[in-house]
């Protein structure tokens, strides 16, 4: 009968090293590559988490209580005329059915909401970084509503080496009620 080993020669326990050396960096490798994708993907939802709540704020707060646009609170009305188009850069301000007006605007890199009732930040400001608000108004017709075109684009502030280098686009547009 033959002897009975008890223990690993020299050769396997070789073996066993360089096998293991071989897969503990690929394994390491794999591992920082979820991790790294976890990291964007979670920068990514907080920005479209904060631009989609700033759009939806706006076109809630607009469709339910504007009455009247008015550039920068001055007394004449804007997008009034058939056919007219007219662009009013960062910000804008309308009356609600009690003539109280309330505007929106950029503020520092920031979409910024002001009211007879409260003045509030509708992205939180160490986040994001608002680029481009634009707030346009066009109307087809004497009977038709104005329609109000509200875009920005966002971006994500906490990236040292952005993999998304290029603002994510914000855009909704929004039928007045007549008056």
């Amino acid at each position: 009968m033959g002897k009975l080993r008890k223990s690993m020669t020299l050769i396997e326990i070789l073996v066993v090293i360089v096998l293991i050396g071989l897969l503990v960096p690929s394994l390491m490798g794999i591992f920082l590559t979820i991790t790294n994708q976890s990291y964007y993907l979670t920068k990514t939802q907080t920005v479209l988490q904060e631009g989609n709540f700033a759009l939806k704020s706006m076109k809630f707060t607009i469709e339910n209580s504007a009455y009247y646009i008015l550039p920068n609170l001055t007394p004449t009305p804007i997008c009034e005329v058939a056919g007219s188009e007219e662009s009013l850069s960062d910000s804008i301000c309308f009356l609600d059915y009690s003539s109280n007006p309330f505007c929106y605007y950029l503020n520092n890199n920031n979409i910024s909401s002001n009211s007879a009732s409260k003045n509030y930040d509708l992205l939180s400001a160490n986040k994001v970084t608002v680029e481009n608000l634009k707030f346009e108004c066009s109307r087809t017709n004497e009977f038709a509503s104005p329609i109000l075109k509200i875009s920005f684009y966002l971006k994500d502030i906490s990236q040292i080496n952005p993999v998304f280098p290029t603002p994510f686009l914000f855009q909704t547009f929004i039928l007045l009620k007549k008056r």
